[in-house]
């Protein structure tokens, strides 16, 4: 909340001290305002990664819950599954964004809601290739 206050504030305080530079008002106010926003985007980023760190973890614990090696092996291969997929560019294309969905809903667990991220890429890597061999 700190965020949006801050440049809230700063207009304020332009406003009410009638300074002899209203455009240098306006301007720190819009400068904080644009601070604010890229904090805020930031610390979203923070959460959602940190959210599907966690997430990973939860999925390679409940798969392998007394062998850490395999654990440890689990979330680098999920960890790097994920960023694979994730990079997807599925907004350019219907087709992508289909597969991707398709692959998602087969690999998420419904009742956890945890993906199986080196299932789901392969899913994707596999669908994309038949696609492109059946359209081409």
């Amino acid at each position: 909340m700190r965020h949006i206050a801050t440049p809230l504030y700063a207009l304020v305080s332009c406003l009410i001290a009638a300074a002899s530079s209203s455009v240098a008002c306006a301007q720190n106010a819009s400068q904080s305002a644009d601070a604010a926003a890229r904090g805020a985007a930031a610390a979203v980023m923070r959460d959602y990664e940190q959210d599907a760190s966690r997430d990973v973890r939860s999925f390679c614990q409940q798969k392998w819950p007394d062998d850490y090696v395999m654990q440890k092996q689990c979330i680098e291969a999920q960890s790097e599954a994920r960023a694979k997929v994730q990079a997807v560019d599925v907004l350019g294309s219907k087709v992508k964004m289909q597969i991707w969905a398709k692959c998602s809903g087969d690999w998420t667990d419904k009742k956890s809601n945890l993906t199986d991220w080196v299932m789901m890429s392969h899913c994707y890597d596999s669908q994309w290739s038949a696609y492109r061999a059946v359209n081409d």
